[in-house]
């Protein structure tokens, strides 16, 4: 029933997901006729375990009846036979009740625990990095290095990287170039430690990544991608993440990114309320809102995994702008589209056929 109530949460949220795409197709109707699949298979299932626990249910209270019955007639014989004094009946009834009540009740958890056991299986089956011997990094002081990276999704396959170099020194923006596939966001997981199984070493101000606990790397890096997420919170929680900053520092980081101008438009400023998915927010500004984020929490290295592929060129190009002009960040950035403008303010282009060695 676990495995079926998952499926029907999948398919509903599958569907509710590209309701855009269907109803630009006119298909409408898939909507429907996939809920009402999902929750027939779902209802199939549930009534099924609804039958074989009312089934296991009967058959132990049954036998729970005629072992009390059993134990009845017993004491009863005993009483006839004048073995024990017939007040003996009453205890008897008292604690057969007492033995198969219990009995029947543990049954009945066992039953329950039974029908979870998948949602155990998955938290077990999450895995754990060993952290052991492991220490926090402090603040970024002089470079992220890459040295001699060989990777690959699949060992049976071809190398996404192979003995690929690079530093990425404190203050310096460096753009990856090329075809969607060629490896770019695999240099930006690499970096923010989220793939580990690669040859060769990784570096964190001379510190190598195996020495290093994986969250207190992810704590120096602002991630920013196409679909930056929006809480249904006021703008300020959003921007702060429920963390208490001044509001001098908030309004510093504001002005930093470039967010002066919305706030002051907004009727209720900072308490105003971001909708689901951000939708009274423009998607340069959810960009910004992002990256604020990151700097209030004083985090100086930028990653953007083709974030302004979705924004038109005008809110595109003032984004990437402003980000390769901070001096204060250190930047890679991925992208398929390098615009001339961005070009010429990076200091380093790095090309995917660099990745691998011709």
């Amino acid at each position: 029933m676990t495995r079926a109530n998952e499926r029907l949460m999948n398919r509903i949220s599958d569907v509710l997901t590209g309701f855009d795409a269907l109803n630009l197709l006119n298909l409408r109707r898939l909507l429907v006729q996939r809920t009402v699949a999902a929750s027939q298979d779902a209802a199939t299932h549930i009534n099924a375990w609804q039958w074989m626990n009312g089934v296991t249910t009967g058959v132990i209270n049954g036998v729970s009846g005629l072992c009390q019955d059993a134990m009845l007639l017993l004491t009863g014989f005993m009483v006839w036979q004048h073995l024990v004094p017939i007040g003996t009946i009453n205890a008897s009834l008292n604690f057969a009740g007492t033995i198969f009540a219990g009995m029947t009740g543990i049954m009945t958890s066992v039953m329950d625990m039974a029908s979870v056991a998948p949602i155990f299986e998955k938290f077990a089956a999450v895995p754990v990095r060993d952290t052991a011997g492991r220490k926090p990094v402090g603040r970024f002081h002089t470079a992220l290095q890459m040295q001699d990276i060989t990777f690959a999704y699949d060992p049976n396959s071809r190398p996404i990287l192979q003995d690929f170099s690079l530093t990425v020194a404190k203050g310096q923006k460096y753009a990856l170039i090329g075809p969607s596939g060629s490896g770019k966001s695999t240099v930006l997981n690499l970096l923010i430690g989220n793939l580990t199984d690669y040859q060769g070493t990784l570096r964190y101000d001379q510190t190598n990544y195996q020495h290093i606990t994986p969250d207190s790397l992810i704590n120096q890096v602002t991630y920013l991608d196409q679909t930056p997420f929006m809480f249904n919170d006021t703008l300020k929680n959003n921007l702060t993440m429920n963390e208490p900053y001044s509001d001098e520092t908030i309004a510093a980081v504001i002005q930093r990114v470039g967010l002066t101008d919305l706030v002051a438009s907004l009727p209720q400023g900072l308490a105003t309320m971001v909708e689901k998915d951000g939708r009274n927010l423009s998607g340069g500004q959810k960009q910004r809102v992002v990256l604020a984020r990151g700097l209030l929490q004083g985090r100086q290295i930028v990653f953007t995994d083709e974030s302004t592929a979705s924004l038109d060129p005008a809110s595109a190009q003032a984004i990437e702008k402003m980000i390769v002009t901070d001096p204060h960040l250190t930047v890679v950035m991925v992208t398929h589209h390098l615009r001339p403008t961005i070009a010429q303010q990076v200091d380093r282009v790095i090309d995917s056929t660099e990745f691998v060695p011709a």
